[in-house]
């Protein structure tokens, strides 16, 4: 489910998944970064609490974390 926006500052088209934003008042234009206007907006749209309260727990950063995250920004894998 995907919609077909066209830009009025640049004229080009690009795809926005409605389904996946159904909680973005603006979308911008990912060539000129123009907004526009949310037309599929869905005032009633909540997240999922479940998913908000496993997300957000707070842990400690290990050494582990660091060597992940230090061998991806090198590209090693």
């Amino acid at each position: 489910m995907s919609e077909l926006i066209k830009c009025g500052n640049c004229h080009k088209s690009f795809p926005i998944n409605t389904w996946k934003h159904p909680n973005r008042k603006v979308v911008h234009c990912p060539f000129c970064k123009t907004a526009h206007a949310n037309s599929w907006f869905d005032k009633t749209w909540k997240p999922n609490t479940e998913w908000h309260k496993n997300h957000h727990k707070s842990r400690e950063f290990t050494i582990a974390d660091m060597r992940r995250l230090l061998r991806g920004a090198l590209g090693l894998g």
